[in-house]
């Protein structure tokens, strides 16, 4: 059994020196049952700060705290801090400090960096580098680090249907990690008509002098109301995947191929569907290839004053069967209260004949006391293979205040 608290304490933004400042703090603290079937009382903190001077500079700062009073044991971690100048020079931007990193690295990752970019507007052309370290703060807290530096280019052409093209090179040195230097080379491009579009990536381990991953496909709108995709993902072998195991690596011994089918219908404004079927053949052993398939159906329901979404699907793969739904809702009785229930159900088998059920459900009551505040009071109960039964309570004050210069 599980008790858990949580305290969504604030969200704000204000104007201070010209600028726009949001500030968000979201603390909870929880009695469980931990991994070590040991109990455990932690405390958690969170504070997120992002200042933004219009075409000048901006700053982002997120520090998170932890205490669990039972074991005794605290941590403090630094997950962005890192200032952005746009003002040196037109085009120019220069970015120090640690970031959470989504453009420069093939893989996103914390990285402690210093960056710069330049905007050839004239060209439609943005290139920049960076240099720094990565960090896993799940792997080691303090001392690992891995060295790296990245080239960046961006490029979107003008057109009313533009094409456009990401190019990216990476260097980096697991050596405090027992591993290689590795050198990766990322391509992806994407080109817009008036009914359709085909996009494509590569990504090419260097080092290993091999192509890791590669992806092709088109979307294709015949009618304003209907969307349909298809896609071929091809990945080889590799044993990581950044600081990890690559997920692939656990079930496969050499390349994976994947194809998907997306199709999908706006009946109305308030109502769409979609279906998603996919197949995969891979290498489980040196002499052994099995194939596996997925199937997953889609619906958004939203009227005015209430919406669900739900999706039903099955997988089937060597490793095993699974067959489950998900749901999500809200009702908003009228400006001040509203209820919310979410529920997941997933039936598997495993290779070894195992059997199990993993259930999940969440539900509520939202409250609009006065704008900007809202408070949200919700229960969760989940129970799988590894617990039988986990309970946890949520409390949740929400505050928005936007102030225009």
């Amino acid at each position: 059994m599980k008790m858990t608290f949580n305290f969504f304490i604030f969200f704000c933004s204000l104007n201070v020196y010209g600028g726009l400042l949001r500030v968000e703090s979201d603390s909870f603290f929880s009695r469980r049952i931990g991994d070590d079937l040991k109990n455990e009382s932690p405390f958690y903190h969170e504070l997120e700060m992002n200042y933004r001077e219009d075409k000048k500079w901006s700053g982002n700062f997120d520090f998170n705290y932890s205490y669990d009073f039972s074991k005794k044991i605290y941590s403090v971690d630094f997950n962005q801090l890192n200032l952005s100048v746009d003002s040196l020079y037109p085009g120019l931007r220069f970015s120090a400090g640690r970031v959470f990193d989504t453009k420069y690295l093939i893989k996103s990752s914390i990285v402690d960096s210093i960056s710069l970019e330049y905007d050839l507007t004239d060209y439609h052309l943005i290139i920049g580098s960076m240099i720094g370290y990565l960090r896993n703060f799940e792997i080691d807290k303090y001392s690992k680090k891995a060295p790296v530096y990245t080239v960046y280019s961006s490029f979107k052409s003008p057109e009313i249907y533009p094409f456009s093209s990401t190019l990216k090179f990476e260097h980096t040195d697991y050596s405090e990690f027992n591993r290689f230097k590795n050198d990766s080379l990322f391509w992806s491009l994407r080109k817009d008509f008036v009914s359709y579009q085909i996009f494509g990536q590569v990504k090419k381990g260097l080092s290993q002098k091999e192509v890791e991953s590669k992806t092709i496909g088109v979307e294709y709108y015949p009618r304003y109301d209907w969307y349909s995709g298809v896609s071929i993902v091809s990945t080889t072998k590799n044993a990581f995947d950044g600081f990890s195991k690559s997920l692939f690596s656990q079930f496969s011994v050499g390349k994976s191929e994947e194809f998907n089918l997306n199709l999908g219908h706006h009946f109305n404004h308030h109502f769409a569907s979609g279906l998603t079927v996919g197949f995969t053949r891979y290498l489980v052993q040196s002499d052994q290839f099995t194939n596996g398939q997925k199937v997953d159906w889609s619906i958004d329901f939203h009227p005015t004053n209430f919406f669900i979404k739900a999706n039903v699907f099955y997988i089937n793969s060597f490793g095993g069967k699974a067959f489950g739904h998900k749901i999500e809702s809200e009702y908003e009785f009228n400006d001040t209260i509203m209820a919310i229930f979410e529920n997941e159900w997933v039936d598997y088998k495993k290779i070894t004949s195992a059997k199990n059920q993993a259930i999940y459900y969440r539900f509520g009551a939202g409250l609009n006391m006065f704008r900007p505040f809202k408070l949200q009071a919700l229960s969760e109960v989940r129970s799988n293979n590894f617990f039988k039964e986990e309970m946890s309570f949520l409390m949740r004050l929400n505050f928005v205040n936007w102030s225009e210069l």
